[in-house]
């Protein structure tokens, strides 16, 4: 079974995501907020709290280099409200309450962004984050064109096999979902002179007719396509 694949679309709402700001934004001043599933939503705010960037927070409180350039850069701000917009096209998707796996992730990110400012170049970093956390989100919630499940039968190191099943969908960058186990990643499409290769932070994907290498949190994997699964 595909944990993250398989959807089920209710038509509900989403109670009370509209009034959740930028997760991680504020740590001092939303302590009360650490426990709620709903921290984590890059959310659009109430009308007239946003700045006039345009941004999914209140940039008169912006904090942190991350913040402020997001406030003073408009292509920036725009992937902000791009993201607070595919997060609740996701978040509606799924159905109440809104999965673990989507508001952990989320969390996840927003340190990730934020890590951006250690990097020598942030607005650089802050924008491939953005762009590839899009991308992640729908992917993962099948909210473009996808292809699959493609299932691969993989050789463990040291023998035995297990398999891995894969989920390519039509995002900018293209990207492929992968799962093994109760495990799943998204790598990213990356140049490659011969086959379809992608790129994540935890895993590696290359496919040629059918035959996939595969580095999975740094375990190399030969797989094959079973046969009829694509």
């Amino acid at each position: 079974m595909m944990t993250r694949f398989v959807l089920t679309v209710r038509n509900v709402a989403v109670t009370g995501l509209a009034l959740v700001l930028v997760a991680g934004c504020r740590k001092k001043d939303r302590a009360s907020e650490a426990d709620s599933t709903m921290a984590a939503a890059p959310v659009r705010t109430a009308p007239g709290i946003a700045a006039a960037a345009g941004t999914t927070f209140d940039c008169g409180s912006a904090s942190g280099d991350v913040e402020k350039l997001i406030c003073g850069d408009t292509a920036l701000s725009a992937l902000n409200r791009r993201l607070a917009d595919t997060y609740m096209e996701a978040a509606t998707k799924q159905g109440a309450p809104v999965p673990a796996w989507l508001t952990g992730d989320q969390r996840d990110w927003v340190t990730q962004r934020d890590g951006c400012a250690a990097r020598p170049n942030l607005r650089a970093c802050v924008d491939s984050s953005y762009t590839l956390r899009i991308a992640e989100i729908q992917a993962t919630a099948m909210l473009v064109p996808t292809k699959g499940p493609v299932t691969y039968v993989c050789t463990r190191p040291g023998g035995g096999h297990d398999e891995l099943t894969a989920m390519f969908a039509e995002t900018n960058p293209a990207s492929v979902v992968l799962e093994r186990g109760d495990r799943s990643f998204t790598a990213y499409t990356a140049r490659s002179g011969n086959g379809a290769r992608y790129e994540g932070a935890k895993v590696s994907f290359r496919d040629r007719a059918g035959q996939a290498q595969v580095t999975w949190m740094g375990t190399a994997l030969n797989c094959h396509e079973q046969a009829g699964s694509s």
